[in-house]
């Protein structure tokens, strides 16, 4: 059962890679999110913050690339909101 569920929620799983610009340092992390409606990725909040600390700002650049298209061009995105306070973890 584990197996088909997986195969069809396969197309909506978004791979997230967000990064950053501190001087001469760059900082990256992923996760991982969920396509809700056309063009909408859900994920946790922390995910979008600089190393996963809801208390630090957001990352400067966002990626994705849905999970069957791992190894193409992923596209860039935009924070359309961020709830740090009900954040999961």
């Amino acid at each position: 059962m584990f197996q088909s569920a997986a195969k069809g929620i396969r197309e909506s799983v978004y791979g997230i890679l967000r990064h950053s610009n501190l001087g001469d340092q760059e900082i990256a992390d992923h996760g991982s999110g969920f396509m809700i409606a056309p063009g909408i990725i859900a994920s946790v909040a922390h995910v979008l913050h600089r190393r996963g600390d809801r208390n630090s700002p957001l990352h400067d650049i966002i990626e994705v690339i849905r999970s069957p298209d791992i190894g193409l061009n992923m596209e860039n995105a935009n924070t359309l909101a961020v709830d740090s306070v009900r954040d999961l973890r």
